[in-house]
């Protein structure tokens, strides 16, 4: 008997462990963004369906909240009132409300455009549509959706003031020679060209000097940031090497740092940005330490970035170039009125995110070899004498 009940409890033991691993929420965080005042960031965790909130005077993740499904960039309004999140699968925008920390509504994309980066310029969204060769463009104050057809893929976009009393926006497309775009915002908020450029391959993430027309554009599959001034049609790009696969790409507020987030080394490349210095578009410095599959960067001081690998954000001291924390994505609560429809993970904790998910994937294997053990168990103790 004693063999049989220890058989039984190893065989339990599995089980339930092996489905707590199953419930573990996979988050994959990869866009990111911070209000303007810092008091907090948003994570946009594209494996679980959510958004985690980061209050940046704890450095703890304080609120899940429940999104569309493959949630993947986040732009937040200049008042710190509204996030809005790209929910690719979907074909959405999701609409959180800062205050409450939660959807207050959801906008609707033309389907089929598999939504990825999103900027915000003077009242409109611009939303980079992968597959429907497109942008949004949505009015927030009404919702009102149009669309601009680029006749190319498009996976990232910028918006920002040019300093010539014109705001612009900035589209990188990196299925057809790697074009990048900059269209001058009409009042309206319609879109008109002017001007394209060729960079090199697979361009992703796209930053803006503040108040300039000069863009920087990571190309992922050339290990390089392309910096280009994008007020000069006829200006030659500048290509500078960075670590493995760069994807985000931010800007200091100041204009002078450019940080790179490189996903395959788990690296960041400091370039720097300010015309009047020395290493003028070099890269000074290479800051390690950080998580895995380092993809989102936000710079404000300090900058912080999403890792996709191992579901944390790294937090970097800008004057000394160093990580100096990093933050489990995994929150202590979520948002008991978001839209649970996609599973959320239940809360985690700051501690590794373990939890049992109520649409966990339970292996047959697991429930027969659960069903065998007991069965063995009655029958060893039938044979003993304990059942008549």
């Amino acid at each position: 008997m004693k063999r049989a009940t220890t058989i039984f409890l190893w065989t339990l033991t599995i089980w339930v462990s092996v489905l707590s691993a199953q419930g573990h929420a996979d988050y994959s965080p990869h866009g990111i963004a911070v209000t303007s005042n810092g008091a907090y960031v948003y994570v946009v965790n594209t494996g679980d369906n959510s958004v985690s909130v980061i209050d940046t005077s704890t450095d703890a993740a304080i609120r899940g909240i429940s999104v569309g499904n493959a949630p993947w960039d986040i732009v937040i309004s200049p008042d710190d009132q509204y996030a809005y999140v790209t929910d690719a699968s979907d074909d959405t925008v999701s609409v959180i409300d800062i205050p409450d920390h939660s959807v207050s509504r959801t906008i609707s994309l033309e389907s089929g455009k598999t939504p990825r980066g999103i900027a915000m310029v003077n009242g409109y969204l611009y939303v980079a549509n992968e597959t429907g060769n497109s942008i949004s463009i949505v009015e927030v104050a009404s919702d009102q959706v149009s669309e601009k057809t680029l006749g190319f893929s498009a996976v990232d976009v910028a918006g920002e003031d040019g300093g010539d009393g014109n705001d612009y926006v900035y589209i990188a497309m990196p299925r057809v020679s790697s074009l990048f775009f900059a269209y001058r915002v009409q009042g309206d908020g319609s879109l008109t060209v002017d001007g394209n450029f060729t960079i090199q391959d697979s361009s992703s993430g796209v930053a803006i000097k503040p108040g300039s027309r000069y863009a920087y554009v990571a190309n992922t599959g050339s290990n390089t940031v392309s910096v280009i001034n994008t007020a000069d049609v006829f200006s030659t790009v500048t290509y500078i090497s960075v670590g493995a696969s760069p994807n985000g790409v931010a800007v200091s507020s100041d204009g002078t740092r450019v940080y790179v987030a490189n996903t395959d080394d788990g690296s960041v490349s400091v370039i720097d940005s300010d015309a009047a210095s020395a290493t003028y578009n070099q890269v000074t410095d290479t800051i390690t330490g950080l998580g895995i599959g380092s993809y989102g960067i936000v710079s404000y001081n300090p900058v912080y970035v999403s890792n996709s690998g191992d579901d944390t954000v790294s937090i970097i001291d800008t004057a000394a170039n160093a990580v100096i924390g990093s933050v489990d994505v995994a929150p202590s609560s979520f948002d008991p009125s978001s839209d649970s429809t996609s599973d959320t993970g239940g809360s985690g904790g700051g501690g590794g995110g373990c939890s049992l998910n109520k649409n966990a994937d339970f292996s047959p294997e697991l429930l027969i070899l659960l069903f065998v053990s007991v069965v063995y168990l009655f029958r060893r103790k039938k044979r003993e004498g304990h059942l008549k």
